[in-house]
């Protein structure tokens, strides 16, 4: 099957809206949340432009593994084959496989009446990157969805007071959308005065009064309906209405304004700075308000925008049409957004080329009219020890970095320039070095195809490297305000070429993301793991290495931590010996696993917390015992499914030690069976020699003379297992030994859980016990 290397662009609207209503849905499910970051990622690495609901779904549930978490919550069985011989080394065949479950299980769940039955889905749907196939698996997410809120109770999570932060959001939209309704109104009488004033010279100000009163009118909507939804707690929330979503000549109307505000917005900038040095001083107030405030409308987009994504990140979707109405409002607001960066950029461009053709006199062999958009101009400091800066221009063809000629005139024509010194600079806003008339002389010019890597050096400091005539430049910038470096920093990298590819395993984390959420309904918490497999199990369901369990609050009940403070107390714990009963257990945790295929996903994991792994971790320092090992007796004392375990005796010059040989059985002469085997021993192999702990059995070492594979050497367990110990010893075991017993059993668990590994097969013969 061919893959697709991105989501098709331009989606259909439908298709948008669908994307707006499902994500933040998602992102209130704690066991989805947590792949979210990492579709992220990816979709900032594979775009230059800003995440999109409809980027960031598709890129998660490329991944596979998102959407089987659906089905677990539903609970959904797992075909147990799909887990086991993962290829690390081919992410799609897994990624292919793990769509393969998804859709099996999902017309499983159809048949067995648990989900409504829908369209027919295929591999091909996703993985094309086609529109309408992207519609279906949507649509399929979405059935799940509704399957879920009918039946599990619980499922979407808010962080704890989150009713009342809402509550200060709403009042906060209220509140600044009345201010903002009385600055409209004060800067459309203003305009107004000045158009009578300068009537003779030109309609700017007319064209400006004429789209306030429109935006007045829009705005005035919106603060009406505010307070009479909020003003009586029956009312139901409707999102559309106050937003004028169901009325299309108001939101026309509206939206008309603001992109023709947009393009009006530098000449009238023009304008009132051309006339405030040589206006009357009733006239300066009119004008002086409308340089101040000239940009608050098209900020007002973005605060809405804002503000609605807090109110959505705090709403239970249990209403669905309200819901879908916040969503939507959200959905139009980032349209309009959109709409207006992209005037502001054609515009702020084209007085780009015509102030830099004035300002600067030698040009190069640079055309000014073919640098493309400009992404960016600013100040940025050049010698912190002097305060040297430069005005530095970045367009999507050229980095062009200059410094100011020394003129006796500081301006061009006099007037100095305002610039708004808000960060990050919006796309329609002018920035400092486009604000000022001072003449210029490029000091260097970078083709942006020539950049190799940019590097945030520290917290207001950026270095750029490239390759220019076969040599390696580097260039260092340092930032003057807050926020600067971060604006500068972003859209460096979306022109540096080594982000063009991107590499699923970069990408994807090899271990846990941590969190730090602690909204989680009392929910057990699962991390995504490199290779698209399911993040979470119910609490009794059966046992995974697919999942990464996360370690329990140490005095949950259900915490095996728990278990000595409930009958010593956790002060009473810290004081006692380690191994206070006459037995210590030790847990195989590899006796089953290899052969149910637990260890195959198993990568390279760091020692979490405090946890350390001694020398045996180092495979220089695994001893390879190959005839050194005496076998005793002629056949094996103990037999698993696919190993038999023999007693032995390691010969030492320090003295001889009883130990225990696990070797594997040939069972099929099949080259590939046999190569599966050979490589899942090398992984139970990888595992089993880094764990050091206690109430784990240790790995001594290996032999290859036992056998077609290699055999694992470890200690030998006079007592034997714990089952059959209590067999011969049960009238001698007192309660107390009992509990400790199991303290140690979880304290063995416990440090495999935290290293992702899960036993598979709890029992008492998987646990041996010695007398001490």
């Amino acid at each position: 099957m061919s893959y697709s290397a991105g989501p098709k662009p331009s989606p259909p609207d439908h298709l948008r809206v669908q994307c707006v209503r499902v994500l933040p849905r998602l992102q209130l499910i704690p066991e989805f949340r947590r792949w979210l970051p990492i579709s992220s990622q990816t979709t900032s690495l594979l775009r230059k432009s800003q995440h999109t609901a409809y980027n960031t779904l598709w890129h998660c549930f490329y991944l596979g593994a998102p959407l089987c978490v659906l089905l677990d919550l539903l609970g959904s069985p797992s075909s147990a084959n799909v887990y086991e011989d993962l290829d690390l080394d081919n992410i799609q065949i897994e990624q292919e496989r793990m769509m393969k479950s998804f859709i099996s299980r999902v017309r499983l769940m159809e048949t067995q009446g648990k989900l409504p039955y829908g369209e027919v889905l295929r591999e091909e749907d996703l993985f094309k990157g086609t529109h309408q196939g992207f519609a279906k698996v949507l649509r399929t997410v979405d059935r799940l969805l509704g399957a879920l809120q009918a039946t599990f109770p619980g499922l979407y999570v808010l962080p704890a007071g989150s009713a009342i932060i809402r509550t200060d959001h709403i009042e906060e939209l209220i509140d600044s959308e009345r201010a903002h309704v009385d600055l409209l109104r004060k800067m459309k009488e203003s305009a107004e005065i000045l158009s009578q004033t300068y009537k003779s010279e030109g309609m700017t100000m007319e064209c400006l009064a004429m789209y306030l009163e429109r935006l007045l009118l829009y705005h005035g909507h919106i603060l009406f309906h505010l307070d009479k939804t909020f003003s009586s707690p029956r009312l139901q929330e409707d999102w559309s209405n106050v937003f004028a979503l169901n009325q299309d000549t108001l939101q026309t109307t509206a939206s008309s304004a603001q992109r023709s505000y947009c393009v009006h917005y530098l000449t009238a900038l023009d304008f009132l700075e051309n006339k405030q040095f040589h206006a009357s001083a009733p006239t300066m107030t009119y004008i002086q308000l409308l340089l101040d405030h000239l940009s608050e409308p098209l900020y007002r987009i973005s605060d809405h925008h804002r503000l609605l994504q807090l109110i959505l990140d705090l709403t239970i979707p249990t209403d669905c049409d309200s819901y879908d109405s916040i969503c939507l409002s959200l959905h139009k607001t980032s349209d309009m957004i959109d709409q207006i960066d992209e005037i502001g950029l054609q515009l702020r461009t084209v007085k780009s080329a015509e102030s830099l053709q004035s300002r600067i006199k030698s040009w190069d062999e640079v055309d000014p009219e073919q640098l493309e958009i400009l992404v960016l101009d600013d100040y940025l400091l050049a010698d912190a020890t002097s305060g040297l800066t430069h005005s530095v221009f970045l367009y999507e063809s050229m980095l062009l970095c200059c410094q100011d000629i020394a003129s006796d005139r500081s301006h061009v024509d006099g007037a100095p320039r305002s610039f708004s010194a808000r960060y990050p600079i919006a796309k329609w806003e002018l920035g400092p070095a486009l604000s000022r008339n001072q003449p210029l002389d490029i000091l260097f010019k970078v083709p942006t195809n020539l950049f190799k890597s940019v590097r945030r050096v520290s917290a207001g400091a950026i270095e750029i490297d490239w390759f220019e005539h076969d040599i390696f430049h580097t260039h260092s910038f340092t930032a003057l305000f807050a926020g600067q470096c971060d604006q500068w920093y972003i859209a460096l990298q979306q022109l540096v070429s080594q982000t063009d590819s991107v590499d699923l395993h970069q990408v994807v984390p090899d271990v846990a993301i941590p969190s730090d959420d602690d909204g989680l309904g009392g929910r057990r918490t699962t991390y995504p793991r490199p290779w698209s497999l399911i993040g979470r199990k119910g609490p009794r369901s059966n046992s995974s290495s697919m999942i990464r369990q996360e370690h329990y609050e140490y005095g949950l009940p259900q915490s095996p931590n728990a278990l000595p403070s409930l009958f010593y107390g956790l002060h009473d714990i810290a004081l006692r010996s380690p191994s206070p009963s006459r037995l210590s257990a030790k847990t195989v945790f590899l006796q089953d696993m290899h052969e149910n295929g637990m260890l195959d996903q198993l990568s390279s994991l760091p020692p979490p917390g405090s946890i350390t792994i001694n020398s045996r971790s180092n495979t220089d320092h695994l001893l390879d015992l190959t005839g050194k090992i005496m076998r005793e007796g002629k056949h094996p004392c103990a037999h698993g499914g696919f190993a038999d375990v023999w007693k032995c005796m390691w010969r030492q010059d320090s003295g001889d030690c009883k130990v225990a040989i696990k070797v594997l059985r040939a069972r099929t002469d099949d080259p590939e069976i046999e190569a599966k085997m050979h490589k899942r021993l090398r992984r139970e192999l990888h595992v089993w020699k880094r764990l050091n702990h206690e109430n784990v059995l240790p790995l001594f070492g290996t032999v290859s003379d036992f056998g077609n594979y290699t055999a694992f050497v470890c200690p030998w367990f006079e007592s034997g297992s714990v089952r059959k110990y209590l067999e011969r010893c049960s009238c001698a075991f007192s309660l107390v030994d009992c509990l400790q017993l199991l303290c140690e059993v979880a304290a063995g668990l416990s440090y495999l859980h935290s290293f992702g590994v899960i036993h598979g097969d709890l029992t008492g013969v998987s646990h041996l016990c010695q007398v001490i």
